[in-house]
């Protein structure tokens, strides 16, 4: 959101997702230490993703259903994703 309005707009709405994510941070630090390179890794994707994408805000998820991820991607105007095997790391959480 921070690309695509005002600073002051955008920690207004970004306040209730930033305390939701930051406890993944977190608790990957203190009880997790063993996945934290990868959990910097999806944040610093995630990151990339955000800056290089049309407003995530404004997408219309329901008209790319039918769409296989990268087409829907391309339709919505999400650009610089770079996929991951996480598994081995989210298997620790469970």
């Amino acid at each position: 959101m921070f690309v695509h309005m005002s600073p002051e707009l955008a920690g207004e709405l970004s306040a209730f997702s930033i305390l939701g994510s930051t406890r993944i941070i977190t608790r990957a630090v203190l009880h997790y230490p063993q996945t934290w390179l990868v959990v910097q890794d999806a944040v610093e994707r995630g990151a990339k993703v955000g800056r290089d994408s049309d407003p995530l805000y404004m997408m219309r998820y329901e008209d790319v259903f039918d769409l296989t991820p990268d087409q829907a991607r391309e339709k919505l105007g999400v650009r610089g994703v770079r996929m991951a095997d996480t598994a081995t790391a989210s298997a620790q959480w469970c």
